[in-house]
Formats: C-alpha cells, sequence, structure tokens
C-alpha cells in the first residue's frame, strides 16, 4: 500500500476480501479497480456499497468517507487499523449492524473504538459482525494465548499505535502507510514506538466539545464522584505506609485525575454543540461550594483535586479564584492536609502569576505541615514540593540554591521510593532548565535527555511530562546554535499539546515556542503565521490581559517586523507595553522583551532616535532582574550594531 500511495494511487477500499495470501504465504493486494472480476463468490459479508457519499465498505470505511468527504492517504491508513484491530482482537472496532448505513456511520463518526482488553472478551451475534462471530475462549484459543497475557500483551504501546491509526480525524493518524509500519515492526521487535494515542486529556477536551447539556450533568458526576475517591485518597495519606505504598500512592493520585477525563467521555453525547473546558469547570466549580455545602470533607477534597485538574490544563485564572475561596472555607484548619496541598498549590499560580511575595509565604506553609507530619507519603509531597522551591529560588536570582534544591531532591527521590517514577522525570526537567540559565549547557542537556528517558521508560513520553522534557531539550539546544533539532522538537510538542488538550494556553505556549524556533533559523515567513495562531488562542482562553497574551503580542510583532511589516506593529507593542507595565511591575524580563521588540520594530521603521531609547530601556529591565536577565542583555549587542548600520546607511 505504500508503494501505491508512492505512485499517486489511493486504495480506499481496503478490507480483508481485497487481500489476497496464497499458497505460499505471499500476500498481494487487490481490487485497485478490477475486484468485481475476481469477487463473484466472495464469501467475505462486507459487501462494498455505492451511493451518494460514495464507493466504500461501511465496515471499514474512515469517518471522512460516511461524510462524503474526499479521500487521501489518512484513509487507508484507517482502513488497514481496522484491519490489524480484527487481527489482534477478532472483532470490528464498533459494533456495526450489516444494512444499516446509518448506524455504520453513526458508529464509525461518534463512538472511538472499544479497547483491546475488552473486545476480545465481546460475544457477537454473526449479524453483527459480518460472519466473524466467535465467543472469547475461541477467539483466545486462535491466539495461542489466555485473558491475562492476552490483555498484558496489548496493553500500552500496541493500543496506542492502533488508537492512532483509528483516529476519527485524518491529521491525527498516521502521516503514511510507512509511519504505521515502522511502529508495528517496532512493537514486535520490543522497540520503542513514536505513537502519541488517544490521551485522556485529549478525550476530555473532545468530549467537552460536544453537548452542552451532556456535559453539565458529567461534571456533576465528576464532582461527586472526585469526592469519594479523595475521601479515600486523604485517608490514606494520613496512614503510615511503607516506601511500595507511598510509590502505589502517588500512581493512584494521578490515576484520580485520568478516570475522571475517561468519565467525560462515556458520558458524552453525539456532537452537536463547542463547549469551553474552562466554562464547564467555572460552573462545576460554583455548584461544587453549593453542593457540599453540609460536607465541608468532602468538599474541600473535591475542590482541591478540582484545582489539581485546573493545573493540569495550565489554567492558572481558573485556578486562583477557586483555591482562595477554598482556603476561605469555614473550618478548613480543621483539615490540615487538604489546607497544605491548598496553599501549595496556590503557591504554583502564584509563582506562574508572577506573585513570588506571597507564593513563598504559601509554600513555606504547605512545607512546613510536612515537615512535622509523619510517613513516607508526606516526605514524598514534600520531596515533590521542591520543584516549586527551585522554581522560586530562580525567579529571585538564587541559582546555585535552586541547583543544590533540585540535586537533593532527586537524589531524595530515590531513596524515598527506591525507584524512578514520573516525579523524577520533572525533577531532571527542572535542573536541565537551571543549569540552562547559568550556561552549563552540557549538563543541562544531560539532565534533559534523562528525564526523558524516565518519560519514556514509564511510556509516559506523550504525556504531560515528556512533553516539558521535550521542551527543555529544545531550548537547550537553541541556545547552543542547534536550531533545527530544537525547531524538530518544539513541533513535535506542539503537535502533541494539540492533541492533548485543543485550543489552550498549553498550545498557545507550545505554538510561540516553535515559532521562535523558526525566527531564530530565518525563517521568519514560516514564523509568522504559527505566532499569530498562538496570540489568538492565548486572547480567547488565557485573556487579553494575560502575561501570555503580553508575551505573544511581542513575538507577533517581531515576526512581522522581520517580515517588512514593522509599520503594523505599533498598536500590538503599545498594548503589550501598557499591560505589561501596569500589571506585570515585578516581572523585568517581560518589560525588557517588549521594549527589545520595540526597538528592532523601530530599527526596521527608520525611527533611530526611538530605537536608542527603547534599547536602553530594555537594557536597564534586563538588569534589574540580575543572573536571569544577562542572556537577554547578550541578545541587545547585534541590536546595537544593526542600529548603527542602519544609521549610517
Amino acid at each position: 500500500m505504500q508503494y501505491a500511495h508512492g505512485q499517486l494511487v489511493l486504495h480506499r477500499d481496503l478490507k480483508p476480501g481485497n487481500v489476497l495470501v496464497d499458497e505460499n504465504g505471499q500476500v498481494r493486494l487487490l481490487d485497485f479497480g478490477i475486484a468485481r472480476l475476481l469477487d463473484s463468490e466472495e464469501t467475505d459479508a462486507t459487501i462494498t456499497r455505492a451511493g451518494s457519499r460514495g464507493t466504500f465498505t461501511p465496515e471499514y470505511a474512515a469517518p471522512e468517507q460516511f461524510a462524503g468527504e474526499s479521500a487521501g492517504v489518512a484513509t487507508d491508513v484507517y482502513a488497514l487499523g481496522v484491519m490489524a484491530y480484527v487481527l489482534v482482537c477478532g472483532v470490528l472496532p464498533q459494533p456495526i449492524r450489516s444494512g444499516d448505513l446509518d448506524d455504520a456511520q453513526r458508529q464509525v463518526r461518534e463512538l472511538p473504538p472499544q479497547p483491546l482488553t475488552q473486545a476480545i472478551s465481546r460475544s457477537v451475534p454473526d449479524a453483527l459482525q459480518g460472519g466473524m462471530g466467535e465467543d472469547e475462549a475461541l477467539r483466545l484459543a486462535r491466539r495461542t494465548t489466555h485473558l491475562s497475557a492476552y490483555r498484558k500483551a496489548v496493553r500500552g504501546d500496541l493500543s496506542r499505535i492502533l488508537d492512532k491509526a483509528l483516529a476519527k480525524e485524518p491529521e491525527r493518524r498516521y502521516g503514511s502507510v510507512q509511519a504505521f509500519s515502522d511502529d508495528l515492526s517496532a512493537w514486535l521487535r520490543g522497540a520503542p514506538v513514536r505513537v502519541s494515542g488517544n490521551s485522556a486529556g485529549y478525550r476530555l477536551r473532545k468530549f467537552v466539545g460536544r453537548n452542552r447539556v451532556a456535559v453539565g450533568f458529567a461534571s456533576l458526576a465528576a464532582l461527586a464522584l472526585t469526592a469519594g475517591l479523595a475521601a479515600t485518597l486523604w485517608q490514606v495519606r494520613e496512614t503510615r505506609v511503607q516506601r511500595d505504598e507511598a510509590l502505589a500512592e502517588v500512581r493512584r493520585s494521578e490515576g484520580m485525575r485520568q478516570y475522571l477525563m475517561l468519565m467525560f467521555r462515556d458520558a458524552a453525547a453525539p456532537e452537536n454543540a463547542k463547549v469551553d473546558v474552562r466554562e464547564v469547570f467555572r460552573k462545576g466549580t460554583d455548584r461544587l461550594f453549593e453542593r457540599f455545602a453540609d460536607q465541608p470533607q468532602a468538599g474541600q477534597e473535591t475542590a482541591l483535586m478540582l484545582s489539581d485538574l485546573y493545573l493540569q490544563l495550565a489554567d492558572v485564572q481558573g485556578a486562583v479564584p477557586l483555591l482562595e475561596r477554598l482556603l476561605e472555607w469555614p473550618g478548613i484548619e480543621g483539615n490540615p492536609t487538604v489546607l497544605a496541598h491548598a496553599r501549595y498549590n496556590l503557591a504554583q499560580a502564584d509563582l506562574v502569576r508572577g506573585n513570588l511575595e506571597r507564593a513563598q509565604s504559601l509554600l513555606d506553609q504547605a512545607q512546613a505541615h510536612w515537615q512535622i507530619s509523619e510517613g513516607v507519603v508526606q516526605k514524598t509531597l514534600l520531596n515533590e514540593s521542591r520543584l516549586a522551591q527551585s522554581r522560586l529560588e530562580r525567579a529571585q536570582g538564587q541559582i546555585d540554591e535552586s541547583l543544590a534544591t533540585l540535586r537533593d531532591a532527586i537524589a531524595e527521590r530515590e531513596k524515598l521510593l527506591g525507584r524512578q517514577d514520573a516525579q523524577a522525570g520533572a525533577q531532571y526537567v527542572s535542573l536541565a532548565i537551571a543549569l540552562m540559565q547559568v550556561g552549563r549547557l552540557d549538563e543541562a542537556d544531560a539532565a534533559a535527555s534523562e528525564g526523558f528517558r524516565v518519560y519514556e521508560q514509564l511510556n509516559l513520553d506523550d504525556t504531560d511530562g515528556g512533553m516539558a522534557a521535550l521542551n527543555a531539550r529544545a531550548n537547550i539546544a537553541l541556545v547552543a546554535g542547534r536550531i533545527e533539532q530544537g525547531a524538530a522538537d518544539f513541533r513535535r510538542v506542539a503537535e502533541l499539546t494539540r492533541a492533548l488538550y485543543g485550543e489552550t494556553p498549553k498550545l498557545a505556549t507550545a505554538l510561540n515556542n516553535y515559532g521562535i524556533a523558526l525566527m531564530r533559523s530565518d525563517r521568519a515567513a514560516e514564523a509568522a503565521p504559527v505566532i499569530e495562531e498562538a496570540l489568538r488562542i492565548a486572547r480567547a482562553s488565557d485573556g487579553e490581559r494575560s502575561r501570555l497574551a503580553v508575551a505573544l503580542r511581542a513575538a507577533t510583532a517581531e515576526a512581522w517586523a522581520s517580515t517588512g511589516r514593522a509599520d503594523a506593529t505599533d498598536p500590538l507593542l503599545d498594548e503589550a507595553l501598557a499591560i505589561a507595565l501596569a500589571d506585570f511591575a515585578s516581572d523585568p524580563i517581560l518589560i525588557g522583551t517588549v521594549y527589545r521588540v520595540r526597538a528592532k520594530a523601530r530599527i526596521e521603521q527608520r525611527r533611530p532616535d526611538r530605537a536608542r531609547e527603547d534599547l536602553a530601556r530594555s537594557a536597564e529591565y534586563f538588569s534589574v532582574a540580575g543572573k536571569p536577565g544577562e542572556p537577554y542583555l547578550r541578545r541587545l549587542e547585534p541590536m546595537r550594531h544593526e542600529l548603527e548600520a542602519a544609521v549610517a546607511d
């Protein structure tokens, strides 16, 4: 099939009946328009149908074929994915009813494939499976395995490979048959695969984009469920446990968040409306305080878990009011475990917003509680808080202290749990960033690579943590002058983030990073639309006056100035500077960056006096930032030479 695609030929009707395996084991692909000469005695119950929506076999057709849209490479990839799914578990991804085209369309376009671990046990009459009806025992016997071994074999990479091949949207599938083949071959060899999978975060985003009413009910159900899970979680955390139990607890905490995401998916209704995730959570937050007015402990624990979700989605603006209300909940002092974690979450949010003084106070209070608490779990939480501590130290210019904090945390983590986990990967990533800031690039690259290795070993390379490791590696590559490598990693992060979270602040940040890398490689024309999209997303999802929107106004203006549109930058830069000075006075790097970009635009506009003023102000702000501002100061030197050259001309 890959060869056919290379000759610009699509098949559009791939299915088992069109694949011949002869007596020598040679595989032949049939029906490139001549199958009617060969299949007069076809026993395969799947029938190619022709109509207003095109010609295809419903059991193996891609969602776009039901909609009458044009077929492409991804259409054949989807059909191959269905065939692979049937080979693995013996049933189709969806229980298609033979002859009911409308039901087939609903199944294929709206419902996700059943997980392989469940599909093997599906008992389906022949009429629903095109002649392939078999019970679980027979299907397992054909695969020379038993149920527990089968589930172990297909869980993880193989399931994610098929999820990608069977994605509803063509752009989310493998880009070629060869890429699909490569991942399957890697899986057969036990080698790492490149697939990102159909993640829980992506399923949540798709669900909340379907039906407003269903989302409302699902939100309430999620909060009720969280209350019960959270109560169990915190009860366990109050118990003295050994190191293996502590590690299991860390995993259960993450599993609870993922289960909430899955529940949103399972409650989904057919797609007929779009919903903003932030709006869904905001309404859920409002109802939470009313719903649990008579159950304060359950309500407090539920609010804390909801704040975790906000932070996981990088929605700081949504998390802050929730956490502030939680900390004001009457009687919260009687729930010290929740109180400490709520303070820690708010400290992280304040750190992102540049409120360093309050962030430090809240973190100190949370750590004080964990330091006097007994039990490995409490010590593990204290260890996790070292990440925020090191970031605060870096923000305050205490680079050496930040490095020491991280190195101690990494050593302590392994001592506490006896092995590496996802949090260890995050600590390596944070260490890489700190080392990069002091110019120790070789050590930084090694730390970032080690962090990514941890995530890969845990099959978490396509999660937030894995993307953070890639992001750090890309940043280090840019600083070290390996621009193309950095751009490739940034692009991969942006693609994964779009699939996981859609148009959120996370995606805006990822696109901005990719755009900056393109700018550094003298590809400003390619960078401009990428950064413009990032600005649009940031304004819509994070607010007009957010720090991200300010930074992206400056980035967009820089891209325009580099592509001959310097005269159009004034409104963007005036807005950015006004908001930065009013709302982010404690962030000298942000303000200095806006002045630097305005200086660049002034040079392009042939306004040298104004450019000198802006360069001088940019240098003042970067100098005030201390050590973190030094790399930014170095970027001003070439601009000074460019200014003098422009004046001389």
